[in-house]
């Protein structure tokens, strides 16, 4: 979190509004209060069902929901704001959404709790677009209808497969049209739902040629055509008969034997349907299935070598959607882990026992040394044995073991079966044997995590009790989990040192030593933020001045990066520089206003500087954006120093020159970072107020004071980064 800037009583922060991290999200996000209006939609939800978010918020939720499955969904949405949902949070939901025009769009729906301001919870929902997932299930369906013809060695094979696709796809009505000699389109099969003898008596009567009519527009040109509503084409022969039976739509795609046009399949509906872009995109796949089927299935031994070819289709396509949505929790996986180390063990987690029924990642630390990051077994029974591997056993990088070979020649590597005498060769010792016989290893796949050509580590899956037996067909989903995972190391390993550098240069900005004063004590602290691969731009200073004057600042430059960091030392340097030419605090913030706009600092910053007298105990500084000083009294209270300060450097703007107060024997002055009272769930002026009731219960030395200040407020470092000075006249 940036610095806060405080403006005669007008606060406002760097820190991002509640829902400003969803405006940027690729997928649709929404937020319901508990009565079901919505109350934040982001941009992304226009794509996905269509609706405008201004359109959507203050609407209720059911403007999403097809009016037939309304009141389960109102059902299901009290259940869940009542604490007894139907399915867990965050658990997706694949379901259809209304769209403002009135049609229907299928989507993949994920809903949880979160809190927004003033502790209000709600409902929040992802939305992503389920065309993708619905296409490959619609074609999976007519694989397998298929599939079963061809088993069943159907007599009446064109009657089932226009069947067969059409209620796989969803349409009451069907035709196939196949090319004859004399390039006409013949009527071969007509499927329908009871109710429309009228339409098929139509088609019955018609024979087609190039161009002609849907089919032989479709023939012609080889590309799919989709009618929304056939009473809007009069032109269209069997338009009649077909506004008489209540057809209204229809779907025309071509059928191929290679590159050749073998005819055309028609799908009619009774309700109107807009094109559904997943559908026209897979009626290319589909046409050549069937072009081939109708070909190639007059024989019997053509027949059977179709039947494997099927197979072989309908399991790749249940492994291309098993993948799909591998891949998809795998992304979720990485968006919510809190760091690298999290990443890593939340891959382990999901790939068990998808993959396999062991996941041990292990990843090259700068040292030489593989450090297993993550081990994970899908039998949380079995989660001990596997830790111990995690912990006693490491793999060597000169050892025989299959990740430390892999590490070594970055190429892949599986056994189906392991037999003991690779047990041994792969093992340290007795008990690292021993743990392998207990957990039933059997069978592993071994991949290196490469990227851009460096190896990373490796990623091991094995098959330890289910009985699955490895090959190269399970070798791609492996090796894509471990692209993922070289993605996590390689971005945290970036990360980790440029954090070690920023606070490395912070550090060695920081005053190592305070200045002995004769009357004063001085004491100070640095705490950096929680967030491993960030860094803030805090400093505190505290300099001797020629004059017999103190000089004192501390202040907050906006950013946790490297940038923060340099602008501080920057702006701390300078304000030194001014201060020993013994200006005044008023002065010395003109001239550090001038060298920030100068000096091209991109980064805004707040700041306290003062000067203490000490034969007096007069304390004079100005404020520029900071946060008030606390002042303890020895004789009892707390003041406010600097409420009303100017604003901020990289603002312009001027503002009160400063205030002054005196020390007596005993005071101290307490001045700090926003980091150690800002905070998501509590109000600033609560935070000060607090503050302040921690202060008046200590008047000890400054070392007690800070101490006890970072006791009462708790660890400021789950927020930012935080400095604290305490000076005290003694």
């Amino acid at each position: 979190m940036g610095p806060r800037f405080v403006f005669g009583g007008i606060t406002s922060t760097a820190f991002p509004a509640p829902w400003s991290v969803a405006a940027d999200l690729v997928e649709g996000f929404l937020a319901a209060d508990r009565s079901g209006t919505v109350v934040y939609a982001n941009p992304a939800i226009e794509a996905v069902v269509g609706w405008r978010p201004a359109d959507l918020v203050g609407q209720p939720l059911s403007v999403l929901m097809p009016a037939r499955l309304r009141a389960a969904h109102l059902e299901g949405f009290a259940s869940f704001v009542a604490g007894n949902p139907a399915r867990h949070p965050g658990q997706p939901l694949r379901v259809p959404a209304l769209r403002p025009d009135g049609s229907e769009v299928p989507i993949e729906l994920m809903i949880s709790w979160a809190v927004a301001y003033e502790a209000e919870r709600v409902v929040v929902a992802t939305i992503r677009a389920g065309a993708d997932t619905v296409d490959l299930e619609r074609r999976s369906q007519v694989a397998e209808g298929l599939l079963r013809i061809l088993v069943a060695e159907s007599e009446r094979i064109h009657a089932r497969v226009v069947e067969v696709v059409a209620t796989a796809l969803g349409w009451d009505a069907a035709t196939l049209w196949v090319v004859e000699a004399d390039d006409r389109l013949a009527l071969h099969q007509f499927w329908g739902r009871p109710g429309l003898e009228r339409f098929r008596a139509a088609c019955e009567d018609v024979a087609y040629r190039p161009i002609a009519g849907l089919p032989g527009q479709v023939a012609a040109s080889a590309a799919p055509r989709w009618e929304a509503d056939l009473a809007l084409d009069p032109t269209l022969p069997r338009a009649s008969a077909a506004a008489e039976v209540g057809l209204k739509a229809a779907l025309a795609f071509p059928l191929f034997v290679g590159a050749r046009v073998t005819g055309v399949l028609e799908l009619f509906d009774t309700e109107s349907r807009e094109p559904d872009a997943g559908l026209l995109a897979s009626t290319g796949e589909i046409g050549r299935r069937l072009g081939e089927i109708l070909a190639r299935a007059e024989t019997q031994r053509e027949r059977e070598a179709l039947v494997v070819e099927l197979r072989s289709a309908q399991a790749a396509q249940a492994a291309l959607v098993r993948t799909q949505d591998y891949l998809l929790r795998a992304a979720r996986a990485l968006a919510e882990a809190s760091d690298y180390a999290d990443a890593l063990e939340r891959l382990a987690a999901i790939a068990v026992p998808l993959l396999g029924d062991v996941c041990l990642i292990d990843v090259l630390a700068d040292d030489g040394r593989l450090h297993r990051m993550a081990a994970r077994h899908a039998d949380p029974t079995r989660q001990a044995l596997v830790e111990r591997l995690r912990r006693e056993f490491p793999p060597e990088v000169s050892s025989e073991h299959p990740a430390a070979l892999t590490l070594r020649d970055h190429r892949s590597r599986w056994a189906a079966e392991l037999s003991d005498e690779f047990l041994r060769r792969t093992t340290r010792d007795e008990a690292h044997y021993r743990i392998l016989k207990q957990l039933g290893f059997s069978s592993y796949l071994t991949v290196p995590i490469l990227f851009s050509r460096r190896v990373l580590g490796s990623l091991t899956i094995v098959s330890a009790g289910s009985g699955r037996r490895f090959g190269e067909d399970d070798l791609a989903l492996v090796e894509e989990l471990a692209g993922h995972a070289a993605a996590v190391i390689d971005r945290a390993r970036r990360l980790d040192r440029e954090q070690k550098a920023a606070h490395e240069l912070q550090r060695a900005l920081l005053q190592e030593a305070l200045p002995r004063v004769r009357g004063l004590q001085v004491a100070a602290r640095y705490l950096p933020g929680a967030e491993a691969a960030e860094v803030g731009g805090d400093w505190y200073d505290v300099v001797a001045l020629p004059d017999g004057h103190v000089g004192f600042s501390i202040g907050d430059v906006a950013g946790h990066d490297m940038g923060a960091a340099a602008a501080m030392g920057q702006i701390r340097h300078a304000l030194r520089a001014y201060a020993i030419q013994g200006l005044s605090p008023s002065e010395v913030v003109d001239q550090l206003r001038r060298f920030h706009e100068q000096s091209g600092i991109d980064r805004m910053a707040t700041a306290v500087y003062g000067r203490y007298r000490p034969d007096s105990g007069e304390l004079s500084f100005v404020s520029a954006g900071h946060l008030p000083a606390m002042l303890i009294r020895a004789a009892g209270g707390v003041e406010r120093l600097g409420a009303d300060p100017q604003p901020p450097l990289g603002l312009a703007g001027a503002g009160p020159a400063g205030e002054r107060a005196r020390l007596q024997p005993g005071d101290a002055v307490v001045l700090y970072t926003d980091g150690l009272v800002e905070n998501r769930w509590e109000d600033l002026d609560i935070s000060l107020d607090r503050l302040a009731a921690v202060c008046r219960m200590i008047t000890s030395d400054p070392e007690q004071i800070c101490d006890a200040i970072l006791a009462g407020m708790g660890d400021p470092r789950q927020n930012d980064d935080t400095a604290l000075l305490v000076m005290r006249r003694t």
